[in-house]
């Protein structure tokens, strides 16, 4: 288990704020964890506090690598922001393979403890953020997304990290540290689900009658294909004018 908060006085061995610090490669560290966080889909805030941490998903060994200590520097309460650069972990626009997470202390056999705040989705965003108390020390873990035996696993990729305390802080620097590429998904990327012209006289079997408008319509169970992933299927009504209710599905997998 990595120590436990030091909360009492900052220390030197600190790394710096308010720069771009580098991971080492993800596996070099040869340290593993059974599963990784899930996915909240949506990042961490200082407000409410404390994050809640959101369950533990799948069972395949994994690789992480740490960054760390950062630090409070201040006699405060403060809000610590997390900004990511995925460097080589990531493949093309939105597939990324490590799921960044903040500790106080971190135990790989049981990471719901001294949880802090996670990015969410790391396909989707590339910053978070959470509380800390005085001069409170925490840990920058990169959680591999897919499992070491998987294909394109992100093994030896490179994210870093820069780290605010308070805004405050880092724009009182007289140089600011240079933004890294960070990439996230435009409507351009997403594909389209939806017919580019609807007719209002098309109609899609079946229907939704009007007695079931403002209510809520569940969808089907989801299914387990394997120790990682699961198959959902998700309908989506979109009525038109005329009531007729356009259906749409695919396919999501959870790693």
């Amino acid at each position: 288990m990595i120590p436990p908060t030091n909360t009492l006085a900052p220390t030197s061995s600190r790394l710096p704020l308010c720069e771009w610090v580098d991971s080492t490669p993800l596996g070099a560290s040869g340290s593993t964890i059974q599963g990784r966080v899930a996915r909240s889909f949506s990042p961490a805030k200082c407000r409410p506090s404390p994050n809640i941490y959101p369950g533990t998903v799948g069972t395949l060994d994994r690789y992480f690598e740490m960054i760390s200590p950062f630090g409070n520097p201040t006699t405060e309460n403060a809000c610590a922001k997390i900004i990511i650069d995925m460097g080589t972990c990531r493949s093309g626009e939105i597939n990324a393979y490590v799921q960044v997470t903040a500790y106080s202390e971190f135990d790989p056999f049981d990471m719901s403890q001294g949880y802090l705040g996670d990015i969410g989705d790391a396909q989707l965003y590339t910053q978070f953020e959470f509380q800390l108390q005085p001069h409170e020390e925490f840990y920058i873990v990169g959680q591999q997304i897919h499992g070491i035996q998987t294909d394109e696993n992100g093994e030896n990729c490179i994210f870093s990290v820069l780290v605010e305390v308070d805004a405050n802080i880092c724009d009182s620097l007289t140089t600011r540290p240079t933004e890294r590429r960070t990439v996230s998904p435009t409507i351009s990327q997403v594909p389209s689900m939806v017919p580019t012209t609807l007719s209002p006289t098309t109609s899609f079997a079946p229907t939704v009658p009007l007695s079931s408008l403002c209510e809520w319509i569940e969808s089907p169970s989801m299914g387990i294909i394997g120790p990682d992933y699961t198959r959902s299927y998700w309908s989506i009504v979109i009525p038109n004018y005329l009531l007729v209710s356009k259906y749409l599905s695919w396919d999501h997998r959870f790693e």
